[in-house]
């Protein structure tokens, strides 16, 4: 810890083997009400208050928290029993939310002239939907319709490339006399789903010549390749 005793002495008793002696035998006592105090002070308010703090206002308030909640979650729930007060305007109500949202963004309207409340939340932390959901059975009025929407957004970046189908070829060839020669440059893209290829040949002179430049591109889920060959 930062806080030595050895400092809060006069410094013409600071050099001395006894006083520095006690100073360190009582330091992790003083370390310790240090400590306490410091819990003390940060459980008088929700914000920071640890577990301590946040079980004896769920004792008060009756609230039985989850084994997966976090402080967060415990802090929303509180704040949300302890909002509810009457008279509740709707400037009151937005307070409410204010105060579960911690930052995150909500909006909220109402048609002129219509009873129909519309709320739109961008919550994605556990309990702030179940605060709203509390809000909405005990503070707004039963003559109010309701439509609250709670939107998580999902942002994607990069690409997709999909592309395939089902794809079959067949190739018979019967002949005596096979003799051929095949040039092929530049580029070849092949890509699919599902892909059946069958080469058959039938022949009693087989001669053949290929010459290929370029590149090759191929990407498939499923290819099936037969060549068959007599000769």
């Amino acid at each position: 810890m930062e806080r030595k005793l050895i400092n809060y002495l006069p410094y013409v008793v600071r050099e001395f083997k006894e006083f520095q002696g006690i100073t360190e035998g009582e330091q992790p006592e003083f370390e310790l009400a240090w400590d306490a105090h410091e819990e003390v002070f940060t459980n008088q308010f929700i914000d920071t208050m640890g577990n301590y703090g946040l079980s004896r206002w769920e004792a008060m308030l009756k609230i039985t928290p989850k084994g997966t909640d976090t402080f967060d979650t415990r802090r929303a729930r509180i704040k949300t029993q302890l909002n509810n007060f009457v008279p509740y305007p709707i400037r009151v109500f937005i307070q409410m939310l204010t105060a579960i949202a911690n930052g995150e963004p909500f909006t909220v309207t109402i048609e002129p002239g219509s009873y129909l409340l519309e709320i739109v939340t961008e919550w994605g932390a556990s309990g702030q939907v179940e605060g709203l959901e509390y809000l909405i059975e005990n503070i707004l009025p039963c003559n109010i319709a309701i439509s609250a929407a709670n939107k998580l957004m999902c942002i994607a970046r990069g690409s997709a490339l999909l592309s395939g189908g089902v794809c079959f070829v067949h190739n018979y060839l019967i002949t005596n006399d096979y003799k051929e020669n095949n040039l092929i440059s530049g580029e070849t893209f092949a890509a699919g789903g599902l892909v059946n290829v069958d080469f058959m040949t039938l022949t009693n002179d087989f001669n053949e010549t290929f010459r290929s430049t370029g590149t090759a591109n191929l990407g498939g889920g499923i290819v099936r390749t037969e060549i068959i060959e007599i000769n």
